[in-house]
């Protein structure tokens, strides 16, 4: 049985997205909310992972996004292609640890967001 743990922290970041009458934004910031579902199986002692550890682990994988303008690393930093960069990233590093991200969700506001499945 596969069973999977979630985890949800903050990013505080700025961009400015160009709207569909092609302007750009004014540079602004946000505190998005970030989830992610990772899977993996229950190891002998009870965890898939212990959440310290992972905690810890996703906070220096989102690193380069945080307390950061988007801007510099992404022309058109729109949430779905920063949760595409974030899912690209976390993936790679879950691997590693014999997890499997199963879902990533990125709120830009409590009422908007973006989610990401494989």
């Amino acid at each position: 049985m596969m069973t999977a743990l979630i985890l949800r922290t903050a990013l505080h970041a700025a961009h400015a997205v160009r709207v569909a009458d092609g302007t750009r934004e004014p540079l602004h910031g946000h505190t998005f909310h970030l989830e992610v579902t990772l899977e993996g199986p229950v190891q002998e002692n009870g965890m898939i992972v212990d959440f310290l550890d992972i905690k810890k682990a996703l906070e220096h994988w989102i690193a380069p996004f945080q307390y950061s303008n988007w801007n510099e690393f992404e022309d058109q930093p729109t949430v779905e292609r920063i949760a595409r960069r974030l899912w690209d990233r976390i993936a790679q590093e879950a691997s590693v640890r014999s997890l499997r991200l199963r879902r990533l969700v990125l709120w830009e506001t409590p009422e908007r967001g973006v989610v990401l499945e494989p």
